[in-house]
């Protein structure tokens, strides 16, 4: 009886010691640990690699930036604007742009088949000394050759022009109500200062079975000639005195 219970007792002794060799052995398995030094060197290495990705990341975007920049910039410099008219008399430039419009309701609907066309002309005084520019269109209706129900009438808007406006529709115009109002224009330009203004023409026709009649041209150009200025819109307007321009001492 003894024996047994020595043969059991031994048996399970040796059973527990198998059982924690195999639980060690699959803890060390599972986890590898390193001494503080080494773990200190991984956890540099991380944070090299980290910075390291930050800064090329960071260079990509600066680099991005300035190509951007630089592109827009080059874009910006060939983009030059293309006048239908220019002119230097003694170093003032008169610049008329091309039309822009279409279909126009009218203010006042005493007449027919309204349209119009936007323009705008800009002045720069590359002169010495400062002038007066003076700008002012008659109110009166002017009729179109060869289209005796047609006319049309020159405004100048309040509206103000700027070159970035001239992709826009209509030149950035949005201002139409106020067209039946006289303006004028009446600026002083020091050297080197420009001015730009919008000249708006609207047709319109007395007899709603009129649409088939010529409307006239579609160019307009403001002309110097003296102190006088000038505006031009052949065929309906060969030359209509239309402003000045006056230095000061």
């Amino acid at each position: 009886m003894n024996r047994m219970v020595l043969v059991y007792l031994v048996r399970c002794n040796a059973c527990k010691k198998k059982k924690l060799a195999t639980n060690a052995q699959e803890k060390s398995k599972s986890k590898v640990t390193f001494c503080p030094a080494m773990t200190h060197i991984f956890n540099i290495g991380s944070k090299l690699t980290e910075s390291y990705l930050h800064q090329k990341t960071m260079r990509f975007t600066l680099s991005l930036i300035i190509f951007l920049l630089i592109y827009s910039n080059t874009e910006a410099q060939n983009t030059e604007t293309k006048w239908y008219s220019e002119s230097n008399t003694n170093g003032i430039i008169l610049q008329n742009s091309f039309p822009k419009g279409g279909l126009y309701e009218g203010s006042k609907k005493r007449y027919f088949n309204y349209s119009c066309l936007v323009f705008f002309s800009r002045v720069i005084n590359q002169t010495k000394k400062p002038f007066e520019l003076t700008v002012d269109f008659p109110a009166d209706k002017i009729g179109i050759p060869n289209s005796p129900n047609t006319f049309v009438k020159l405004f100048l808007s309040s509206d103000k022009m700027t070159l970035e406006k001239q992709s826009l529709f209509n030149y950035g115009l949005t201002d139409f109500d106020s067209l039946d109002d006289s303006t004028i224009i009446q600026k002083t330009l020091e050297p080197n200062e420009e001015h730009l203004f919008y000249v708006v023409a609207v047709f319109y026709q007395t007899r709603n079975d009129s649409q088939n009649e010529n409307r006239g041209g579609n160019r307009t150009e403001l002309v110097l000639e003296g102190e006088n200025l000038f505006y031009r819109m052949l065929p309906q307007i060969e030359s209509m005195h239309c402003g000045k321009i006056n230095f000061k001492d």
